[in-house]
């Protein structure tokens, strides 16, 4: 047991208080909720507070912990922030051509590699 009498094995906090940002009316105002943390670490970010910040499950966040709270913001994964990045050779695309070159190219890394297997036997 801890010095609070509680389990060492749970971790404790007195209040968890999410400070969300998304840009929107509903978000205008303070909000502050009170999650349990499971002896995991984890907590549930309550349904309300998803929705502001649009976030999905399986959605990233962004954990910062400023001025004695804890700072919940919503994030994109590279992949997304750098989709359309690169200018493709040619427009439009032609992806039979794509498809074509590449079953060549495992084609001939699958034929290779049988080659040096039986050069080695």
């Amino acid at each position: 047991m801890s010095s609070r009498g509680r389990s060492s094995s749970v971790h404790y906090f007195d209040m968890l208080v999410l400070h969300m940002h998304a840009g929107n009316a509903e978000c205008a105002r303070p909000a502050t909720k009170v999650a349990t943390v499971t002896s995991k670490g984890q907590i549930t970010i309550p349904a309300a507070f998803r929705r502001m910040l649009g976030v999905r499950p399986g959605d990233r966040v962004g954990l910062s912990y400023e001025e004695g709270a804890l700072r919940v913001t919503r994030t994109t994964s590279s992949i997304t922030a750098n989709f359309g990045a690169v200018e493709p050779l040619n427009r439009p695309e032609d992806w039979r051509q794509i498809r074509k070159e590449f079953e060549e190219g495992v084609a001939e890394e699958v034929a290779e590699s049988m080659i040096r297997e039986a050069g080695s036997k």
